[in-house]
This record gives structure tokens, C-alpha cells and sequence, in this order.
């Protein structure tokens, strides 16, 4: 079976990442917070919005694509796009007024990201399946109440 060179990982540069822990792959995206995202109570105001900071830490642009089990108690903005290089990015993640004792139990963000080979300007949901290595990173959504 004959594969497309392009997506294997190589040793490249990337961003000076010795003081980041956990250790991480430099070739990974990289997010803050890194596993769980906390909404602190009370829960009945209609709209908290907390930030999560996601970069591109490779060489190529790369398209994501952001997905929840909890929508639309939670949802993400921008739910998709494509970031280039070393590019750096602000999503707001923001949560509507429900009742935290019935829901929210397992709630969670899920990350989907794929390399391109070239830099493309508009998000299409094709750009996704380009290749068969999907990168997933699942961030927790914890309330704490």
C-alpha cells in the first residue's frame, strides 16, 4: 500500500517548548488550558464566556474543526477555520444558563485537526478528510458549583 510521504512527522523546527509542562510533542497544536476547561457557579447567569488559546506548532497550516457533546449548553467560536504557521488563536468558549444538577456530567470540547499541504484561505469540511490521519485532542468541561 502506498502512502503520501507528506504527513509523516518529521524532526523540524518549532517553538522553544523546554519550559512547557507536561512535556509536549512539537509538532502537536498546542492549547490552553491544556485538559480541562473549569466554569466556575453561579450557573444562572445567561452567558459566561471563558478563553482558550490554541497555536499551530508546526510548519504547515493546519484545519481544525472543534466539536462538543454539549451543544447547545456550550459552544465554541470560531467552531472551525485554518491557522498557519506558528499562528496563535483566541476561542471563545461559552456557556448557557442550565441546571448544572442535571446536566453537564461528561461534557467535553473535542478538537479535530488536519496538516495541509498548502495554505488554503476558507474552511471547507472536505479539507478534513484530505488525508487519514486525524489529530484529536479532548479538553474536559468541568463546573464547579
Amino acid at each position: 500500500m502506498e502512502t503520501d510521504d507528506f504527513y509523516k512527522l518529521r524532526e523540524g523546527p518549532g517553538i522553544e517548548n523546554a519550559s512547557l509542562y507536561p512535556p509536549v510533542n512539537i509538532h502537536e497544536m498546542l492549547f490552553a488550558p491544556l485538559d480541562k476547561l473549569v466554569f466556575n457557579s453561579p450557573f444562572d447567569f445567561d452567558h459566561v464566556t471563558y478563553h482558550m488559546t490554541v497555536m499551530n506548532n508546526t510548519i504547515h497550516p493546519v484545519a481544525f474543526v472543534i466539536k462538543a457533546n454539549c451543544i447547545p449548553r456550550v459552544i465554541a467560536y470560531p467552531a472551525h477555520g485554518i491557522l498557519k504557521s506558528k499562528q496563535k488563536i483566541n476561542v471563545a468558549v461559552t456557556m448557557k444558563k442550565f441546571d448544572h444538577e442535571v446536566y453537564g456530567e461528561n461534557d467535553r470540547l473535542v478538537y479535530e485537526w488536519v496538516v495541509l499541504k498548502e495554505m488554503v484561505e476558507e474552511f471547507k469540511p472536505v479539507l478534513l478528510d484530505t488525508n487519514g490521519i486525524v489529530r484529536r485532542k479532548t479538553i474536559l468541561i468541568e463546573y464547579n458549583g
